[in-house]
């Protein structure tokens, strides 16, 4: 069974953040917190300690189908290969948090 390409429909459906980013070839970055926030107990201040991110971004193919790739990004470093499916970014997801990454969430930012 051919798996499906990850496009910015599926990340809004993902819960992905999108930003506008002219460094990126469509012009935004998709964003997915992967580790949780934690508060400072001697400020209160929420900070994400170990500061996991999964970074999207769209490929060469992008113009021809639309198709992007998930980085991921640990404290500002990429940590393993890209992934351009669906499937593969819900197992990647799977194997960082334990928890199922759904195709379930809408979002309204960047159309």
């Amino acid at each position: 069974m051919e798996q499906k390409i990850l496009t910015e429909k599926d990340l809004k459906r993902l819960g992905f953040t999108c930003v506008e980013n002219d460094m990126y070839i469509n012009k935004k970055q998709w964003l997915l917190q992967v580790s949780n926030d934690y508060v400072d107990e001697e400020n209160g201040e929420i900070i994400n300690r170990d500061g996991t991110w999964f970074d999207a971004i769209g490929t060469w193919n992008f113009q021809k189908n639309g198709e992007m790739a998930v980085n991921t990004l640990c404290r500002g470093n990429y940590v393993c290969r890209a992934v351009n499916t669906v499937e593969d970014l819900q197992l990647l997801f799977f194997a960082l948090t334990g928890n199922k990454l759904e195709l379930e969430h809408e979002c309204s930012t960047c159309g």
